[in-house]
């Protein structure tokens, strides 16, 4: 399992994909709009998340998304549920 840094370093990597922005010129708690980023990339990004983590990310929580800080807290707790699916109980 990722850690937050790791996960951090995840999603920097693929904004800077979607937007053309390095990854040193990123500051994790900017607002996307600040960047540049459109509805347009917002899916980009969002559909390259879906892959990378094999999740599906609802239309209703791209609008709560509004910089990388807010991408990895989702991505966390989404995480995180699905080890708990997957974790098996045992037969009483």
């Amino acid at each position: 399992m990722m850690n937050d840094e790791q996960l951090k370093a995840v999603v920097l990597d693929l904004f800077q994909e979607v937007t053309g922005i390095s990854v040193r010129q990123i500051v994790s708690s900017r607002h996307f709009a600040e960047y540049g980023m459109d509805s347009v990339s917002a899916v980009d990004l969002v559909v390259m998340l879906e892959h990378r983590f094999s999740i599906d990310i609802p239309n209703h929580v791209l609008s709560r998304l509004r910089c990388i800080d807010d991408v990895v807290k989702y991505l966390r707790v989404r995480l995180d549920a699905e080890d708990l699916d997957a974790i098996e109980t045992p037969a009483a």
